[in-house]
């Protein structure tokens, strides 16, 4: 199907590559205001809203331009893949979700993290695990901020997809949110949440620091599974079980799984959606990190 690429930044280039090698889309214009009107390349994006032989939307354009581009589109009658977060506050996330179906389009946000081989293992392996107590979860690095844009909103996000991927939809409890670079936008922070069933997620990102971290445990009442992106293994199960006054460790288990190619992944379930396959989780799980996002506004430390 015949697609359009919103935005043309630094993401918006990586992602063009991905798009032209899927075999689900046909990669049709680039728009940016900063483009000229040469062959795909254009600045026009209300031709490309009402061009009939248009069926799918990618946009990465910055968070605050999201809703009002998503509106359109779907008005329009096109399925949107849009980089994460899809919007800044649950009540414009509710007014996309109606729209998408009502008008029968696909409103899928690119949180890559789900479509991970590790992590899609690491959920299939939480019953061995027993009861969830804690999710923990870092990414930390030097890189790329947005002035409207705080850490969470741009790395952060990833933790909090991860957790509500685990978790599904269960409620919450209390947030307590502690950015700890005072400056705007907030470069470095901490999220704590704690769940209505009990389990409490305790997650931490930064934009300012020197090596590059991705980790997630989480731990049970019979066992723990570690994901570490850049770890000889990407996937460890450590198996336990609790004898008079210790814990004894069991056999574990481990895998190495490919974490370079998740963008095709993704890609590839936007694709699959769009051709009629019926599955609403994407749909959830962003309603899920959008309440996440939302509520911990009130509670900052």
């Amino acid at each position: 199907m015949k697609a359009a690429l919103i935005g043309y930044g630094y993401w918006g280039k990586i992602i063009e590559k991905y798009i032209c090698d899927s075999t689900y889309f046909d990669l049709a214009a680039v728009c940016s205001p900063e483009l000229d009107n040469n062959g795909i390349y254009t600045k026009d994006l209300e031709k490309l809203m009402y061009d009939p032989q248009l069926e799918a939307v990618f946009i990465c354009t910055p968070v605050s331009t999201h809703f009002d581009i998503c509106k359109k589109f779907l008005e329009s009658g096109k399925h949107i893949f849009c980089e994460k977060p899809t919007v800044k506050t649950l009540e414009q996330f509710q007014i996309l979700k109606n729209l998408a179906v009502k008008t029968h389009r696909i409103l899928y946000t690119d949180y890559i993290y789900t479509v991970s081989p590790s992590i899609q293992k690491m959920k299939s392996l939480l019953k061995k695990i027993g009861n969830i107590q804690v999710i923990s979860g870092e990414i930390r690095q030097f890189g790329r901020f947005y002035e409207e844009d705080d850490v969470f909103e741009v790395l952060g996000i990833h933790l909090l997809s991860v957790a509500a991927f685990f978790l599904n939809s269960i409620s919450v409890q209390t947030i307590q949110y502690d950015p700890w670079d005072k400056a705007s936008p907030c470069l470095s922070g901490r999220i704590e949440i704690r769940f209505d069933n009990g389990t409490i997620a305790d997650l931490a990102c930064s934009s300012i620091y020197p090596d590059k971290i991705r980790r997630i445990v989480v731990q049970g009442t019979k066992g723990i599974l570690i994901f570490d992106m850049y770890g000889k293994q990407t996937l460890r199960y450590f198996p336990y079980s609790r004898q008079a006054h210790f814990c004894v460790p069991e056999q574990e288990e481990s895998w190495q799984f490919d974490e370079g190619n998740n963008l095709q992944r993704a890609i590839k379930q936007f694709g699959a959606l769009c051709d009629g396959e019926i599955d609403p989780t994407n749909l959830v799980l962003s309603e899920c990190v959008i309440k996440l996002l939302d509520r911990r506004k009130e509670f900052v430390i």
